[in-house]
């Protein structure tokens, strides 16, 4: 086919596409070629409409579908783009893209503020609770009004000040003065909350109403312990280091009972079989344990004392707290729930209240300060003041 034939049929194809939207018939391209045409010819204006991105199809019907199925798709595809272009703006200017994420975070009303301080005391609340269950926190406590007397540590340091609060004859010495009675008077009702609860205990066993009276003044005395505690003011860092304490001791009594587990596993037997063991020994001088093999009674005696040695350490450190390893472990539990409750409440807060300060900072633009500079101090004065 001469190149000007072939350029003639494919004007006309270019035609019939465009009155059809974009596609041709094959019985259209047929009808344009004469008998003596060879397949290199079909071949050659089959690719030469691929090039033009012209479609072909064997009935209208056919080419009819094919074509609405794409329009949909193609339109299915623009809209995805554009909703993408809404959600997806990009941000150079760092300003822009924090003002954009902090205006996504709900404005707080007062009673959302008041709910929210609610939750924090709540938090705080559970963790003094539990850790006024030590006389590890006592211990602690005593140590901390000592230190602030010889002015080893700064007031600001131990105790909660603001401009409502301050003054100017709360020195280190008063200070210290002030958590060594708060001690003393934590101390005695703690006294008398453990000869309540032994009493309690028994025996004898205290009649009906004689347990009611002795849980009802269980309770007033740790309601006591617990304002005497709260008026104090600490600050939020020194009760998270008395509740660290409380970690740090747990911790020491559950690597102790590991290594208890860990004599155990290696014998095959737990400390009562061990004991039992030894007693039914007699003349013997050595024992099979099923699974473990044999062992000697030196063997036997070197574990015995160095398990007796390892309770023993958990037993002071129980004595030390005044606090089972079990009851420790509750609370433990209890300070950390609290502290995730007051966590979360404070973070609420702070993300609340952003919006006023960064409304607060655009007043003072151009004053010598950067407007993130504005926003960071701002921040800084928020979170000192959820505190």
């Amino acid at each position: 086919m001469k190149k000007a034939t072939f350029n003639r049929l494919i004007d006309e194809l270019k035609g019939k596409a465009k009155q059809h939207g974009g596609y041709v018939l094959h019985e259209e391209i047929n009808g344009l070629l004469d008998d003596e045409f060879d397949i290199g010819e079909l071949d050659r204006i089959y690719d030469r409409l691929s090039e033009l991105q012209i479609d072909y199809f064997d009935t209208e019907d056919t080419a009819r579908n094919k074509m609405e199925l794409r329009e949909r798709k193609r339109q299915k595809k623009l809209r995805a783009e554009k909703k993408a272009a809404r959600n997806h703006i990009k941000y150079d200017d760092p300003v822009r893209m924090y003002l954009r994420e902090m205006g996504k975070v709900p404005l707080l009303d007062r009673a959302g503020e008041v709910r929210l301080a609610k939750r924090m005391e709540e938090g705080n609340l559970r963790v003094i609770r539990a850790i006024l269950q030590s006389q590890n926190t006592l211990t602690e406590l005593r140590g901390l009004g000592e230190r602030l007397g010889r002015e080893m540590v700064v007031v600001d340091e131990v105790i909660q000040s603001d401009a409502s609060t301050w003054s100017v004859n709360a020195t280190p010495k008063k200070e210290s003065q002030r958590v060594a009675r708060a001690c003393d008077r934590i101390q005695k009702w703690g006294e008398e909350i453990a000869a309540y609860r032994k009493e309690l205990a028994g025996p004898p066993a205290p009649s009906e109403a004689r347990a009611k009276t002795l849980e009802k003044m269980i309770s007033g005395r740790e309601e006591k312990a617990l304002a005497e505690f709260c008026d104090l003011r600490l600050t939020q860092q020194q009760i998270e280091s008395m509740s660290n304490a409380l970690r740090v001791v747990l911790q020491k009594m559950e690597d102790t009972q590991r290594q208890i587990t860990q004599c155990e596993d290696f014998l095959g037997l737990s400390y009562t079989e061990l004991n039992r063991t030894l007693k039914e020994l007699g003349r013997q001088k050595t024992v099979k344990v099923k699974g473990k093999g044999e062992f000697s009674r030196s063997e036997l005696l070197d574990f015995q004392k160095k398990i007796r040695s390892l309770r023993g350490r958990i037993r002071t450190m129980e004595d030390e707290i005044g606090l089972s390893e079990e009851r420790l472990t509750q609370l433990v539990a209890e300070i950390e729930s609290g502290e995730q409750q007051f966590q979360r409440a404070v973070k609420d807060m702070i993300e609340a209240n952003v919006r006023l300060v960064i409304s607060i900072a655009k007043r003072y633009t151009n004053r010598g300060l950067e407007f993130l500079d504005l926003i960071q101090e701002g921040n800084i004065g928020l979170m000192r003041a959820v505190e």
